[in-house]
């Protein structure tokens, strides 16, 4: 589970475990605090919530002004990460 959620990171706290594995950032009091929070974002479990072009096609289903396109997706994104802590859901398009 925590080497798949891995991806699921964002790419500045991907590097910082990466280097931190191979050898290349110590500990420090900088970095600690970042490495332990990535760390236990991975235990955590993290959700991918995948978003296709079909599915935003029906969300974007008329003309909208830009305030309506803004409340349509996110909307949306709440009916996709209804039921669960928002922190762990990583949404990806697809």
């Amino acid at each position: 589970m925590v080497v798949k959620n891995f991806n699921l990171l964002k790419d500045r706290e991907k590097n910082l475990l990466q280097d931190f594995g191979d050898g290349k950032v110590n500990l420090s009091k900088e970095n600690v605090i970042a490495i332990r929070n990535a760390v236990k974002e991975l235990q955590g479990g993290l959700r991918k919530v995948e978003i296709s072009k079909d599915t935003l096609k029906s969300a974007f289903n008329k003309p909208m002004s830009p305030d309506e396109a803004i409340e349509a997706f996110k909307e949306y994104i709440n009916r996709e990460t209804r039921g669960g802590d928002r922190e762990t859901f990583r949404i990806i398009l697809k």
